[in-house]
């Protein structure tokens, strides 16, 4: 009896977007991923198994945990925040408002 079966895997690509690198220690092009196996017996899916999402950065190729620390999104730059005391914007990087001398710390 003959039995046709195989399994299929690579990398998914799930999004692209920009992430802060840690390696390259700016904000680069991004595509989110996550590792995926398919198991089939005549070309009928059985299996499916993933991994967590990974973030790839573009300009390093370095992989990363999706998560608050490579601050993965779709923006280029980062969006400046608003003060929590005055209102007033506060550019990305800084975590004391320039306006009223807040210190944003956690």
């Amino acid at each position: 009896m003959f039995f046709l079966w195989g399994k299929k895997s690579g990398d998914e690509i799930l999004d692209r977007g920009f992430i802060n690198c840690p390696r390259c220690r700016t904000r680069q092009p991004a595509v989110v991923t996550k590792y995926v196996e398919r198991r089939h017996i005549y070309f009928i899916p059985i299996t499916r198994q993933e991994s967590p999402e990974k973030v790839r950065c573009e300009g390093c190729g370095s992989y990363f945990a999706n998560d608050e620390q490579t601050a993965f999104g779709h923006a280029a730059k980062m969006p400046d925040w608003s003060c929590f005391k005055c209102g007033k914007p506060v550019p990305h990087d800084r975590v004391d408002c320039p306006h009223c001398g807040f210190r944003f710390t956690t």
